[in-house]
């Protein structure tokens, strides 16, 4: 827990100097632009609507009162929400020589400092087109309404900080200086107000012309000066690539990064926060004609006598046995006194894994395959090996190397082998393949290892993959990596490793993970295809199953998603022998729900559907990274690296802080768990319950999306966010990429994977 007064958050009280305010407000006629109006008036009047009523508070003085409208005398403490827009709106204002991005946030570029400048001259690279590679500091203020404490909100700004990323090169100097730029997106340098940024994706360069393979607006073709490449991380990594070479482009990552831990570090982070105050306390901020507010130093955070806004977690035991006295504080230290959760029932005590490798590796994978089996002696980590910290009888391994004399590509002799071994008879329990770096930096569509998972999959094969420079570290290096291949390989096999700790007063409990893979490349919304993923967690954590919606529609996707859910409640209900009169607890994890759908109340529909004769408690959460706050905790002085100090001011993970009266903020990191030096502070999680949720305990529902970072079954150290949702983006990013591998159909993932954890 942070020392008193230690924990500051990026939030800018503000203080209005009135009670009350004068609005005008009538309601919105019938097909009225409200956009058009608030448009046409910003230089007058600030507008906003509300149910169905438009408000509007003159911005200049002695404007002529609107037509048809009734005069209100509006109290700030019932307006808060009104108070807040209007906040963000004057901040535009007040910054008139920023030129905006948005305006709700209020987002804006700092062009005084551009991360990259002196990339060429620090790392003595001279390519004529490295200086039109730029990163700068992006800046997001906005008016919000926090709740720290019951039944007192109040108006805050939040200071937010992050970088956008730019490519101002000429396309054709790129096309000719190697880069393939097929595929690519590209934006408009100079769009007018009211024309949509992205123009589309490239298919070919030719005669100074763009011919686009995609395009947001049915242009087909731009000159190749109106337009530049998107500033995306794929197309930095592509183009500099191609203009420095692989070596190259790594000291340019890591000079990156630094620059970017410079400014989004702990320490610089929160200076630049404190600065952004100073300046907006420097005089008041003019909201309105005769109104006016100040703005404070960033929040300090602290519990009151009477209520608590910051709660430390409980310590978290990971558990090995069903009676959950088999506990420990380390997932593979408690692995190696106890063994796995399912040891004793696991269905595969002596499993058979097929292994395909290179030939030139066949040495470095038999090695690599002895000591994940039988371990690595005099390494602390992984001295007693996969067999028997697992409980596994005469695990059996088939090698098969990918000949090269065979012709074709790689993925098509990885393809041809793993065809060959598996109609030689029974099909293996998993499959474990290694491939060059080389060979796995190729596109999806010729990538030997996503070919092979493809194949597998299709067979019903959970498949892990491994890089032969992975495989090839050292020991001291090697014994971590097959700690969590280990890991993965077991619970791809249907192996249970742990679970938490779960003190359960009702007949069941479900936690529901709904995530989406969108199966278009197209990043126009009508062309898009949807799929609903679906995954089924007790409330100890302990995977039950992951379901696939049927493809559809985004005007279809709302109905086909609850269709789906419905049948999985049903087949939950059935197997776990509800009875009638039972109280059943559904708890629903989403990320990014596709926009305009309440997918609250999509689920409720869905648990009404099937829960008639159960009492059943709902509560849906959204549990995203997607939002502006970030928490300091400035007595954490980090810990010394031999690169430097990490994790300066990370708040403990475990910390649960209230911002409203629907949302905490849960620290999912640590000093320990920040990786490296250089990195930017960690940010919480954002957890929003649904208003109509039937069980709202949101100390309880917060406690069990920290436990649910530590079900990951992909490493022994716990994920940035709650499998229900690491899950479902795992699924959703290899559903994405295996589309791209010929005749590939994930029809059967529903029926022989739907209890494997094939994606981790």
């Amino acid at each position: 827990m942070p020392g008193t007064g230690s924990l500051t958050g990026n939030l800018l009280p503000v203080e209005f100097n009135f009670d009350s305010f004068r609005a005008w407000s009538r309601p919105v006629r019938e097909s009225e632009d409200l956009r058009a109006i608030r448009q046409a008036n910003r230089d007058l009047w600030h507008v906003q609507w509300d149910e169905g009523r438009l408000y509007m508070v003159p911005i200049a003085e002695k404007v002529p009162e609107p037509a048809d409208a009734q005069l209100l005398e509006l109290k700030v403490q019932e307006s808060l929400r009104f108070l807040a827009r209007l906040v963000t709106d004057s901040l535009v204002r007040r910054f008139p020589t920023y030129e905006p991005i948005r305006n709700k946030p209020f987002t804006f570029l700092g062009h005084k400092v551009e991360l990259m400048r002196d990339a060429g001259s620090e790392l003595g690279l001279n390519h004529p087109l490295l200086s039109e590679f730029r990163i700068w500091p992006k800046y997001s203020l906005d008016g919000r309404i926090i709740e720290a404490r019951r039944d007192s909100p109040f108006v805050a700004i939040t200071v937010d900080l992050a970088t956008r990323w730019e490519i101002t090169a000429d396309l054709t100097a790129l096309n000719e200086a190697g880069v393939d730029l097929r595929g690519l997106y590209v934006v408009r340098r100079n769009p007018d107000p009211d024309e949509r940024r992205l123009v589309g994706r490239i298919g070919s360069l030719s005669a100074g012309r763009v011919e686009l393979g995609e395009s947001m607006d049915h242009t087909t073709t731009v000159d190749t000066t109106d337009v530049m490449l998107e500033g995306r991380r794929d197309a930095f990594a592509r183009c500099l690539r191609a203009l420095l070479g692989s070596r190259n482009e790594e000291r340019y990552d890591a000079y990156r990064d630094k620059q970017m831990g410079e400014l989004l570090g702990g320490r610089p982070l929160l200076e630049e926060v404190r600065r952004v105050a100073r300046v907006l306390a420097s005089g008041p901020l003019e909201l309105a004609s005769g109104l006016s507010c100040s703005v404070g130093k960033p929040l300090r955070m602290a519990n009151t006598g009477d209520y608590q806004s910051i709660v430390m977690a409980r310590q978290l035991d990971y558990c090995f046995d069903p009676a959950r006295t088999k506990r420990h504080r380390y997932a593979w230290p408690g692995l190696e006194t106890y063994g796995p959760f399912s040891r004793d029932t696991f269905a595969r005590p002596s499993p058979r894994i097929l292994v395909i490798f290179p030939p030139s590796a066949k040495g470095a994978t038999e090695n690599f395959v002895r000591r994940l089996s039988d371990g690595i002696p005099g390494q602390r980590a992984f001295q007693a090996g996969m067999t028997k910290t697992f409980g596994l009888l005469n695990p059996k391994f088939d090698f098969v190397a990918a000949g090269s004399g065979s012709g074709g590509t790689s993925a098509e002799r990885y393809r041809r082998v793993i065809l060959a071994a598996l109609a030689q008879g029974d099909l293996p329990d998993a499959a474990l393949v290694i491939v060059t770096d080389e060979d796995g930096d190729l596109p999806d569509t010729t990538n030997p290892y996503l070919v092979s998972k493809a194949v597998l999959l299709m067979a019903g094969v959970p498949t892990q993959e491994a890089r032969l420079s992975t495989i090839s570290r050292p020991p001291a290096a090697l014994q971590f990596v097959l700690q969590n291949v280990a890991v993965a390989m077991y619970a791809k096999m249907k192996g249970i490793p742990w679970t938490v700790d779960h003190d359960l007063a009702i007949a069941d409990e479900l936690v529901i993970g709904i995530g989406t893979a969108e199966l278009s490349e197209s990043r126009s919304a009508e062309r898009h295809r949807y799929v609903g993923i679906t995954t089924v967690f007790r409330g100890d954590g302990n995977y039950l199953l992951g379901q696939l919606s049927r493809e559809s529609s985004y005007l279809d996707y709302p109905a086909v998603l609850q269709e789906s859910t419905s049948a999985v409640i049903e087949e939950i209900k059935n197997r776990n022998g509800w009875q009638p009169g039972d109280t059943v607890r559904l708890i629903f994890h989403a990320a990014r729900p596709p926009r305009n759908i309440d997918f609250g109340a999509l689920m409720r529909e869905a648990v009404r559907a099937v829960g008639k004769e159960q009492h059943v408690e709902f509560a849906f959460l959204t549990v995203s990274h997607d939002h502006p706050f970030a928490l300091f905790d400035t007595s954490q002085p980090g810990k010394e690296t031999t690169k430097g100090r990490k994790g300066e001011f990370a708040p403990d993970r475990g910390l649960i802080v209230q911002t409203g009266a629907f949302s905490r903020l849960v620290n999912t990191s640590g000093v320990n768990l920040v990786k490296r030096a250089g990195l930017p502070l960690p940010r919480p999680l954002q957890v929003h319950l649904h208003r109509e949720s039937t069980f709202a305990d949101l100390y309880y529902l917060s406690e069990q999306v920290l436990k649910f970072t530590a079900l990951s079954w992909r490493s022994t150290q716990p994920a940035a966010d709650p499998v229900t949702i690491y899950y479902s983006e795992l699924i959703a990013r290899l559903l994405g990429r295996l589309k791209a591998v010929q005749d590939w159909s994930p029809a059967l993932l529903d029926i022989r994977l739907r209890t494997s954890k094939w994606f981790i």
